[in-house]
């Protein structure tokens, strides 16, 4: 590549710049749990890079052989299509109208990715993850909390609790999956993931709570060889969880308030959760243009002009994915949206050489999951990005490699 030169500083700094989108990729991944800005810095310093460094012909045929890079494209530029014609207030239409675009950083993650890179990106994204732990002491954590005190008290988040949930989830079941596989690593390893389980334990949020149940059963069928294991294993599972609810008033607190949002769809009567209101004015908005959409801001603005009293009417979005892409940009930007999930999933399971497989999986899992209680796009395409990028089938030839560092 024609980048491939080392710059020498007063004879003691070598940089090699074929390693700096390998640099910039895990800077970037360290930074996806804990800071969206200092991710924000890395991705635009890729872009820059991807485009300044020339090899255009070979960067457009890695494009065009990528189905998730074009259907990424796609998407984003067709959230822009569907501003020419939304109705929404202007300054809603603007704040929204580039919500997508964090979608376009899969072309360059794509290009520079590697098998190698792939083991190096999940550390690097665990280590983000305790990097929000760790934040987290500051402002308050719920075991400190216990020792000084002995009352049970949730950790202050140092980033949003809605998301948090989803990290500390994935990050354990990564932890769990090298402990399995790797044995060298197992020592090393049981700090970390005891670590991770007591900062779970004091974590706020439903969505959190569900993850790490899921990210449980789903790791008892890898752990146990055996249908009888793993059912024994469930079984454990399920009266663990009884018991907690059962001398839990917290727990059972939470559990009673899902119940009642949920009943509240079949109950003929008035809604009273703000979520499900949200979800009843963007399934209206569908019906009204269901193949276009009705464009970037149109939710923000019907929502405003609803009796709805609350702070929650400054959201832009409508707290499900799914709901988002149906009512702003109709079945074309669902079904691109679907079409990135497929064939991501697709080449997940096609790639050989791809041995975290399984977190990769579960990630993609977690997220879907979450987006049905979120717009997790808007929230967290970082992190999809991230994502998709380890789904992708790396050409070792063509690409930079991880087992080439920055040399200081």
């Amino acid at each position: 590549m024609s980048y491939k030169f080392k710059l020498t500083f007063l004879n003691t700094l070598t940089f090699n710049l074929e390693s700096l989108p390998a640099f910039l990729m895990l800077g970037f991944c360290l930074c996806i749990p804990f800071s969206s800005p200092l991710s924000s810095v890395f991705a635009v310093s890729l872009i820059f890079f991807y485009i300044l460094s020339g090899d255009y012909r070979q960067k457009w045929q890695a494009f065009a052989s990528s189905r998730i890079s074009i259907f990424c494209t796609l998407l984003f530029f067709w959230t822009i299509i569907t501003g020419l014609f939304s109705e929404a207030n202007t300054s809603f239409l603007y704040h929204d109208l580039f919500k997508y675009k964090k979608m376009l950083l899969c072309i360059p993650f794509f290009y520079y990715m590697s098998t190698k890179l792939k083991r190096d990106l999940i550390i690097a994204y665990v280590s983000g993850v305790f990097i929000v732990i760790g934040l987290s002491m500051l402002k308050g954590h719920g075991f400190i909390h216990l020792l000084q005190t002995g009352e049970f008290q949730y950790t202050q988040s140092f980033r949003i609790y809605i998301t948090e949930g989803m990290h500390i989830a994935l990050a354990l079941f990564a932890l769990l999956y090298f402990f399995k596989f790797y044995p060298a690593f197992r020592k090393k390893l049981v700090i970390p993931i005891l670590i991770i389980l007591i900062h779970a334990l004091f974590m706020n949020g439903r969505m959190g709570l569900i993850s790490l149940i899921v990210v449980s059963i789903y790791f008892s069928f890898l752990l146990f060889e055996t249908i009888y294991l793993k059912l024994y294993f469930f079984g454990f599972l399920l009266i663990t969880s009884v018991t907690v609810y059962q001398f839990s008033p917290l727990v059972q607190l939470r559990a009673l308030r899902t119940i009642d949002e949920a009943s509240q769809i079949f109950n003929p009567a008035p809604v009273t959760s703000i979520r499900l209101q949200y979800f009843q004015l963007s399934t209206q908005l569908f019906l009204k243009h269901p193949i276009i959409g009705n464009g970037p801001g149109s939710f923000k603005t019907a929502n405003n002009l609803t009796d709805i009293d609350s702070d929650l009417k400054t959201h832009l979005h409508t707290h499900n994915e799914y709901l988002t892409l149906l009512s702003q940009y109709g079945l074309i930007g669902f079904s691109l949206f679907s079409l990135i999930i497929f064939f991501s999933t697709r080449a997940l399971y096609t790639d050989q050489l791809n041995r975290y497989r399984e977190v990769v999986f579960i990630g993609l899992a977690l997220f879907l999951l979450n987006c049905l209680t979120d717009s997790m796009v808007y929230m967290e395409a970082y992190f999809l990005v991230f994502l998709i990028g380890l789904c992708h089938v790396s050409h070792e030839s063509s690409q930079v490699k991880s087992g080439h560092p920055l040399s200081v």
